[in-house]
């Protein structure tokens, strides 16, 4: 759907704690399970919860940036594993049968990125 939905991706091991300690208590991070990879968060906005087939996509976009996970996948046809988790402390893991960059998550510039989250932090202060 036409969901608002927001993922990003750890770069490395800081960023991935980072992405971990930011985590609100209906967001959702996404590490894969045999192999090392990236955390990524996917953020939750209220009244656009993520559907079955939105956690899929971002577990398995998740999982493409993992080298390893990537090359278990090609040669053996093997699913990865992918944990998905939250701060509030639910867990599942799922297999993703296909890695790929999903044509449905953009990639901003950190500079768009910033002004987003502004405008939103100023938006929600406006609220209140």
């Amino acid at each position: 759907g036409d969901a608002p939905r927001w993922l990003c991706v750890g770069r490395n091991e800081a960023g991935n704690e980072a992405l971990k300690s930011l985590a609100g208590a209906r967001d959702l991070l996404f590490e894969t399970v045999d192999h090392p990879g990236p955390t990524a968060l996917g953020r939750v906005f209220p009244g656009a919860p993520w559907d079955d087939a939105a956690v899929r996509s971002a577990a398995a976009f998740a999982a493409s940036f993992s080298g390893k996970a990537v090359r278990h996948w090609t040669t053996t046809g093997r699913g990865i594993a992918v944990r998905i988790f939250s701060a509030s402390g639910g867990i599942c893991v799922l297999s993703v049968n296909q890695v790929r960059r999903e044509a449905g998550w953009k990639e901003y510039a950190w500079t768009t990125a910033k002004e987003e989250i502004r405008a939103e932090a100023r938006a929600r202060a406006i609220e209140f």
